[in-house]
């Protein structure tokens, strides 16, 4: 046998072990339950919906279902005209690498954030915010602490977690923000009562533009999204950000997230 013939018996050889590894490996996984739980509930989550399951450095499932029943889609239609959103983009579908709000899934993103801070010894988690942001302090917020702000437990009233955000998102700057919050009242000292709202993330988010000279956008980008190689994840092009709740993502880039 040849030289040249040896070597491609051996290529040859080595691309069906690797075929037969990638069907063995993927043999020991059904998926049977996880599609009939995402057939079944999917008309409860809007008619669209896209689950990938990630293990051991890779994504091992990944299905998208998108069948809006006619009402799901009259109101979504309703929706973008409400809201001066194209229908067609409110109304596409969804799959791993459709960039959509998520909601309050933006914390994550954001305590991460704000804990890179905390790596560097830049800023504690027991430091007090008034430390930073004068106006809170002269509202008599300025003990409140950073562990508060991202354990929903600084001790302000804000209502519910629409009526939070409502409360300081028509602000224009971060300094405006802070200046909405200082009117709230408190319903309890920080860390005695968890009242689930935007109010923490946004004070610690002005905390690190303070202590950086950057924007919070800038700080997300540099610290989070770029390293993670998350690069269709951000919290929108609105002056200001609201960090609770206003990121962009798709589940592909979700998944790049350290767990």
């Amino acid at each position: 046998m040849s030289l040249a013939i040896r070597k491609t018996c051996l290529y040859c050889s080595l691309i069906l072990a690797l075929m037969l590894f990638y069907q063995l490996s993927n043999a020991q996984y059904n998926f049977d339950a996880a599609d009939k739980w995402l057939r079944q509930n999917t008309p409860e989550m809007g008619g669209r919906s896209t689950l990938m399951v990630y293990k051991d450095g890779r994504v091992i499932y990944s299905k998208s279902i998108n069948e809006m029943s006619y009402k799901q889609k009259f109101v979504g239609k309703l929706i973008a005209k409400r809201s001066g959103k194209e229908k067609d983009e409110m109304l596409a579908d969804l799959s791993p690498d459709r960039k959509i709000p998520i909601a309050s899934c933006s914390k994550w993103l954001s305590a991460a954030l704000v804990m890179t801070f905390v790596d560097e010894g830049k800023l504690n988690i027991n430091d007090t915010v008034g430390k930073f942001l004068p106006v809170l302090s002269a509202a008599g917020k300025g003990n409140i602490t950073i562990a508060n702000c991202l354990s929903h437990m600084t001790g302000i009233r804000s209502g519910n977690l629409k009526e939070s955000r409502e409360g300081f998102e028509k602000a224009i700057t971060m300094e405006e923000a802070m200046a909405d919050i200082s009117r709230f009242p408190m319903e309890s000292k920080p860390g005695e009562s968890f009242h689930y709202s935007s109010i923490g993330l946004q004070i610690a988010a002005a905390v690190i533009e303070k202590i950086s000279g950057k924007e919070f956008q800038t700080l997300f980008s540099e610290r989070i999204a770029r390293p993670c190689e998350m690069l269709q994840t951000d919290f929108g092009t609105a002056t200001l950000p609201i960090p609770a709740g206003s990121g962009y993502s798709t589940p592909s880039d979700y998944l790049r997230f350290p767990k």
